[in-house]
């Protein structure tokens, strides 16, 4: 399903919020991204854990990824850096294998592809950004892609709770 808002830091959030996550529990991110990723995830109360990159790829070090792993560790989020997409496949299995959220954020890889596949089509869920910086603009803006039916089925009822805001 998709979901638009505001910003993808605010579909961000709200996909957090919508599974239960929050106070005490942990996000791991990239080291390398956005101001608006860990603001979201503050914003719901979680905690973001940093793991560092890969230096060929920019892209969240996958071997490092799994170290910082603990038991409060609720969702993954995997940026696509600079049009390079990550090694998602091998992180999601693990990933699902762990019962561990993984979130894809596509605001700079846009129509990348891995296997032929989106980039934004192969987690639980994915973020993308209409910021003016971005690879596709609208100004502001941002869309939520929920992949994960169980997750849609949330985010779907937490959607419909949101008042609409007066313009």
């Amino acid at each position: 399903g998709w979901f638009l808002f505001g910003s993808a830091r605010s579909g961000l959030a709200a996909l957090l919020r919508s599974t239960g996550i929050g106070s005490g529990d942990e996000v791991v991110v990239s080291s390398y991204t956005c101001l608006a990723v860990p603001t979201a995830i503050v914003a719901v109360g979680a905690t973001p854990v940093y793991v560092d990159i890969n230096s060929d790829s920019l892209n969240i070090d996958k071997t490092m990824l799994w170290k910082a792993v603990t038991e409060k560790t609720k969702a993954i989020i995997v940026q696509h850096t600079l049009g390079i997409p990550a090694a998602i496949d091998e992180i999601k299995n693990e990933a699902f294998d762990r019962d561990i959220i993984l979130i894809e954020d596509c605001a700079l890889a846009i129509g990348s592809k891995i296997n032929q596949r989106r980039v934004g089509t192969i987690g639980d869920a994915a973020i993308f950004s209409m910021e003016l910086s971005k690879t596709l603009s609208c100004g502001w803006g941002g869309l939520l892609l929920v992949n994960n039916p169980r997750l849609v089925t949330e985010m779907s009822h937490f959607y419909a709770s949101v008042p609409e805001q007066d313009v």
